[in-house]
Formats: C-alpha cells, structure tokens, sequence
C-alpha cells in the first residue's frame, strides 16, 4: 500500500531510509488525467508492496512538490537510495508499469539455475497428477510451450490442482494468453491442499490469496508477484479461474508459468545426513 506525504522532512525520510525502489506519486484532486491514474498506481502498490515502496503527496503540499521540482501533474518520481532515476509525467498507465518493472528484481521467465534466488519451477510440477475441473481440451497444454491452449466447456470458470514433487516458496505466476479477450481475471489461489476443491467450495473455503488482472498485464506479458509470506513450503497449489477480462461465454489461455525457489528435499537432507556420518565415521579412525 502507500502512504500520504503532506511535509519535507517525510519526504526525505521516504527516499533515503530504505534500499527498496521509491515510487512517489505527486497528484492533483483536480487534475482528471490523476484520477485515472489513480486506481492503477493503489492496484500497483498493493501488488509490489514486497519489492518498491510507494508514497502519494497531494496538490496542497506545494513545498514537497516545489522541494522535487515537481509542476505539472500527474508526475511520478522513482528514486533509489535518494537519488532520483526516473521521473514520468502524464497518465500512461502501461509506461509507468514497465518502469515500475525495470527498476524492481523479479524473476527471469528463461532462468531455471539453482544459482539464482527465483527461478521457472514448472519442471518440478507433477504433470501427469495435475487435475482440471470444467475443460475442454487437454490440462497439459497449459505447460506446453506452444501453439496449445487450455479453454472452459461450460462458462468461464476453471479449477485448477497443482501438485509439485517437493516443497516450493512461490515468488510470481505468469499467464501466457491465446486470446485477449479470453484469458483470466480474477483468481483465486488455495495452497497445500490435499484434494482439488469443487466450484461450491469456493463459496464457504476462504481463499489464500486473490489476483486480479487486467488487459495491460497482458500487453505487457507482466510476470505478477505473490504474497511470498502466504506462499511458502508450497506443495500444492489450487486456482480457481472465476471469470475472464472481457466477460466472454469462455477462458482460455496458453501457458501457465510458476517462480520460485526450491527448498531443501527430503532426499537431499538424507543425503546430507549420511556424508556427515561417514566423514564423522571417516574421521574417528584417523584416516585424513
């Protein structure tokens, strides 16, 4: 979320105490460009809280906007440890998203090395345990990285289980579209769940988390953060697709991408376990 700055003082606070992105968004009430704009920057600060840190300054703080160097309205701001690296004047909400994105880490859709911190977990998703209630076509095409696509049968809803082979941190999820006007919008997410929901259990199951998309994430094939602390040791994940963008009798979409980091399996710590004992065993006989 964001918060009001109206003094100085709060503004320097702001840019200067935290290594995270700044975004100050400096608007008028009478300005009808910064109304429109208004919406999406709240919908941004409330999905990029846990990367960039955001600050709206009214009209009336004419100190703080003189103190910027800010005179035409909307202007957004970005700075990062105090220093100001971008500053976008007008009501273009796609431009302002791309900025947001280039200046915060998220994951790399192509990166499947251990060695970074997120990265593409869809080879660690049980394909052939996947489930899909209200489908048409195959559930696997939803993994495939081709022409294949995923659509409802009867109405827009689709309900999704997806099960992985060892404990995930769910960072972002993807959603490549087939069709504009198809593809979804509001979903809801339940986590580690041992049997896929019916659509009735939507109505009394509290969900997880919920995202909303819109058509500029789509325009700009947007990767969209998770809230990480509601996502993690993640084995199972259910989304219920309630309905699509554009209101069509069906949804549809080509891909689903998953980001994360994976988390020390079983197997692995077993391993482990045994090298200490033979090193300790190794070691008890003198042989080094």
């Amino acid at each position: 979320m964001y918060i009001n700055i109206t003094k100085i003082p709060e503004y320097e606070r702001f840019i200067f105490n935290s290594s995270k992105l700044a975004l100050i968004f400096f608007h008028s009430t009478y300005c009808i460009y910064s109304q429109i704009v208004l919406s999406a920057f709240a919908e941004l600060s409330s999905r990029y809280d846990e990367h960039a840190k955001f600050a709206l300054v009214y009209e009336n703080a004419f100190d703080v906007s003189d103190h910027a160097q800010v005179h035409a309205f909307p202007t957004f701001v970005f700075s990062k440890n105090g220093v100001e690296i971008k500053r976008l004047i007008g009501a273009d909400r796609n431009l302002l998203i791309r900025l947001l994105l280039k200046h915060i880490k998220l994951p790399n859709e192509n990166e499947e090395n251990y060695s970074n911190s997120f990265m593409k977990v869809n080879k660690f998703i049980k394909t052939t345990q996947v489930e899909c209630l209200n489908q048409q076509g195959h559930i696997q095409n939803i993994f495939r990285n081709d022409e294949s696509y995923l659509e409802s049968n009867d109405g827009a809803e689709l309900m999704i289980s997806i099960p992985f082979n060892q404990a995930i941190d769910l960072h972002s999820i993807k959603i490549v579209p087939s069709d504009i006007d198809h593809v979804p919008k509001e979903i809801k997410f339940y986590v580690n769940r041992p049997f896929i929901l019916s659509f009735d259990d939507t109505e009394t199951t509290k969900e997880t988390h919920l995202l909303e998309f819109t058509k500029a994430d789509y325009d700009i094939n947007t990767i969209i953060p998770l809230k990480s602390v509601k996502f993690q040791k993640i084995t199972n994940v259910v989304l219920f697709i309630k309905n699509n963008i554009s209101d069509k009798e069906t949804t549809a979409f080509k891909e689903l991408l998953f980001f994360g980091t994976i988390l020390e399996s079983p197997y692995q710590s077993c391993r482990m376990l045994v090298l200490s004992i033979c090193w300790c065993h190794h070691m008890s006989f003198g042989f080094y």
